[in-house]
């Protein structure tokens, strides 16, 4: 490396310097002037200076996305207050006004999305739909197309450029978008500790037996019970512990033990083999498949839909939205 080479010149500089009789490396320790030793600290000093202080830059970035992280967070810490603050039933139901957990219906009118007014996304007509409880709905198209950020729309994570997104109990009253869906995003976070308190992100309460439930559902059963601690087993450095296909069956593990009736899911089986692909995409989105309770709302984003993922006699039941490019 470069660094290595700078300090092998500077001993060998030191070396030769040593030997030239009279020069300023030569002149002994005795006379108050330099010995070699003295000047290869001084030659090594900006090395070492540099070395520590390289990470401040990318400690500054760091600290700016924690503000910005922790904004966020406290927002939505203010948030609960105000809902604590104004329910007159008090702390027990804070998490019921949070999350609705029963069935819900999710309309899309003539939605269009994007991240600024000036690149707005979607037909011109835009995108209309009624998901009622239990439908399945692929979002399919090219990478970069804005397939993930019409779901972050339908999450209510980022506003419409046009029309509307609203969520309905089956009463018809109206629900908040965050408090009836839950989003996983194609790299959600994975934490550096246990596995089960990486499954508990979904919800708080969940039980031991439900979550091996879920691990079985998505196929990761058989790697949980070669673990060294099983459920307790620390995923050490976060995702670098998993393989990318573990990682996204973990991900939709969480999504089968949240509470939300509408669930939104980004790229679920990327980095898995085409088989193993196919046959997942084809339980996520039948009803009858178990995976998911029959009441819920599932929204899949994938770059494409094979034939075989949709459920003979049932192709019908899935609503599928193709942005890709129309050829002129």
């Amino acid at each position: 490396s470069l660094g290595a080479s700078l300090i092998a010149a500077c001993v060998i500089g030191i070396g030769l310097a040593s030997g030239v009789s009279g020069s300023l490396a030569g002149v002994s320790s005795t006379t108050g002037l330099l010995t070699p030793m003295v000047l290869g600290v001084l030659i090594l000093l900006p090395l070492s200076s540099f070395e520590s202080t390289a990470p401040l830059t990318e400690a500054g970035i760091q600290l700016e996305r924690s503000r910005q992280s922790a904004a966020r967070v406290m927002a939505l810490v203010d948030g609960a207050r105000r809902i604590g603050e104004d329910s007159a039933v008090g702390d027990a139901a804070i998490d019921d006004v949070a999350v609705h957990a029963a069935p819900a219906t999710l309309r899309l009118d003539a939605l269009r999305w994007g991240w600024s007014d000036a690149a707005v996304l979607g037909p011109e007509a835009g995108v209309t739909a009624t998901l009622t409880p239990g439908a399945r709905m692929a979002v399919v198209g090219p990478s970069g197309i804005g397939k993930s950020t019409l779901l972050l729309t339908m999450a209510g994570l980022l506003d419409a450029r046009g029309g509307l997104v609203t969520a309905a109990d089956e009463a018809g009253q109206q629900l908040t978008i965050r408090s009836a869906t839950c989003y996983f995003a194609e790299e959600a976070h994975i934490f550096s500790t246990s596995l089960e308190e990486n499954l508990r992100v979904a919800r708080g309460d969940v039980t031991v037996e439900e979550m091996h439930a879920a691990l079985a559902e998505v196929g990761l059963a058989d790697w949980v019970a070669e673990l060294p601690d099983g459920l307790g087993t620390e995923l050490t450095g976060g995702a670098e512990s998993l393989s990318g296909g573990q990682r996204r069956r973990l991900l939709l593990a969480r999504a089968l033990l949240h509470r939300a009736p509408i669930v939104l899911l980004d790229e679920p089986t990327e980095h898995l083999d085409a088989a193993d692909a196919e046959r997942l995409l084809a339980r996520i989105l039948d009803p009858s498949s178990g995976m998911f309770a029959p009441d819920r709302t599932v929204v899949v984003v994938t770059h494409q839909l094979p034939a075989t993922a949709l459920h003979p006699g049932r192709a019908e039941s899935v609503r599928v939205v193709d942005l890709s490019p129309v050829a002129h």
